[in-house]
């Protein structure tokens, strides 16, 4: 599924998960992003196609997976 969020600007959100949409703001960073949403840093990264989780700007808008369900998607549980 992709989203219009401005006049040029598309989000791709993985198709078959209930996510949360992060505007990255000033000052944020995906460690702190994750502790808000009870996430982690590698599940957020794998999800948005980031390769290095240091690297995030603000500006950038992130599918926030829920780590529960994800867990139970990849061990075939769900």
């Amino acid at each position: 599924m992709t989203i219009c969020t401005n006049i040029g600007s598309t989000i791709k959100i993985p198709v078959g998960s209930e996510v949360i949409i992060h505007h990255v703001g000033k000052g944020n960073t995906l460690w702190n992003i994750a502790r808000k949403y009870n996430s982690t840093v590698n599940l957020i990264a794998a999800k948005n196609y980031i390769s290095n989780p240091d690297l995030i700007y603000s500006g950038d808008i992130l599918a926030i997976p829920e780590v529960m369900k994800e867990l139970l998607q990849m061990t075939g549980f769900l």
